[in-house]
């Protein structure tokens, strides 16, 4: 009554054309096509080529525009090219990589300084975390050097903290700069060393000059130094001047002994 015709084996049911080397076509009109294995293992249903490739693609005329493909799994979903070591590419076009995941993990096995190489050939790259709970923390963890490098193009580094403070924790802190280098921050930038040395924090130029300046909006403009040593001031390398400029301010020393040695 249904036309339907099965097919019926108590062993392996075969369709061979290898004789000629023909296909093996199936159609099912606007029918669905159903392969289903009730075996108890993990390679219960296979699809192998001993020497070509596979091609598995959808069709664009089916009323849904681009028709999707799904790859589902009830355990892990794996995409294995390690038998030959090949690459593993998915090429969207102009299209997006969307993932939605609970966590996500990428560990590479190369021994290599590009081990995980995330690229863009023309737009940017942009690492976000949300702040709808207190885990929004982003960390940048290197076991080696971590490198902020934008030297391909001279461009600037840029750090926005908004309103909150810009800290730096370090056992020997060394900046080097060629280009201009500017921190600006509407609370607070703090430089703090735990090393235990006389150059625990070190601003060193190798051509110019250092320019540190304050503000004398709000009164609150004052530039302090202060040591818990002895406060150096030498110019002994090249044996120049040192400067004080007051304007029509006045100079005051406020000390127990004042010792002046001319050389």
């Amino acid at each position: 009554g249904n036309g339907d015709m099965r097919l019926l084996s108590a062993g392996t049911l075969q369709l061979d054309t290898s004789a000629t080397g023909s296909n093996v076509l199936v159609r099912t009109g606007a029918g669905r096509f159903d392969v289903l294995s009730a075996g108890n293992g993990v390679n219960a249903i296979v699809l192998a080529a001993s020497t070509g490739g596979i091609d598995l693609s959808t069709g664009t005329n089916s009323g849904l525009g681009a028709a999707n493909m799904t790859l589902r799994s009830g355990g892990t979903l794996k995409l294995d090219t390690s038998s030959n070591n090949s690459n593993l590419l998915i090429d969207t076009g102009t299209g997006d990589l969307i993932m939605n995941v609970g966590t996500h993990t990428e560990v590479a096995q190369d021994d290599a300084v590009n081990a995980i190489a995330l690229s863009a050939s023309r737009g940017g790259i942009q690492l976000s975390t949300s702040a709808a709970s207190s885990n929004g923390v982003m960390y940048l963890k290197s076991a080696g050097t971590l490198v902020l490098d934008t030297s391909a193009k001279n461009t600037n580094v840029v750090i926005q903290a908004g309103t909150g403070a810009f800290n730096v924790n370090a056992g020997a802190s060394t900046q080097t700069y060629t280009g201009t280098y500017a921190v600006t921050d509407t609370v607070q930038v703090s430089l703090t060393s735990n090393q235990n040395a006389i150059n625990a924090i070190a601003l060193l130029t190798t051509n110019g000059g250092i320019d540190i300046s304050t503000s004398g909006v709000g009164g609150l403009g004052e530039l302090r130094l202060r040591s818990g040593g002895s406060l150096k001031l030498d110019t002994s390398g090249n044996n120049n001047n040192i400067l004080i400029d007051t304007g029509t301010g006045d100079l005051l020393a406020n000390v127990g002994t004042t010792t002046l040695t001319a050389q």
